[in-house]
């Protein structure tokens, strides 16, 4: 697993650097794909992502309801949030040189 992980890591900053832009706009459409997709752009765009990922995973989806293993779940999951930051940071200034 271990070994696996930056991998992992890797693929999901690089896609979430690599995909399209899409329009602000969309994020008022009726077509909800596309609602889905404009409102995951713009999480990914969320300064303290980390963070606001344990608040929403612990606080409104009830993660506190299982007691400290909902606890530990829901802080490795806002660490990964982290490390996918940090590596897509990485990838954006490795390529502008």
């Amino acid at each position: 697993m271990a070994r696996r992980s930056p991998r992992y890591l890797e693929g999901v900053a690089g896609l979430s650097c690599g995909a399209p832009g899409g329009s602000s706009s969309a994020i008022f459409s009726r077509d909800p794909l596309a609602r889905r997709f404009a409102l995951r752009r713009l999480s990914w765009r969320v300064p303290g992502r980390p963070v606001f990922y344990f608040l929403y995973a612990y606080l409104w989806r009830g993660g506190w309801r299982d007691g400290r293993d909902g606890l530990n779940f829901c802080l490795m999951k806002a660490l990964y949030q982290g490390m996918i930051a940090t590596k897509k940071y990485d990838a954006q200034r490795t390529q502008r040189g």
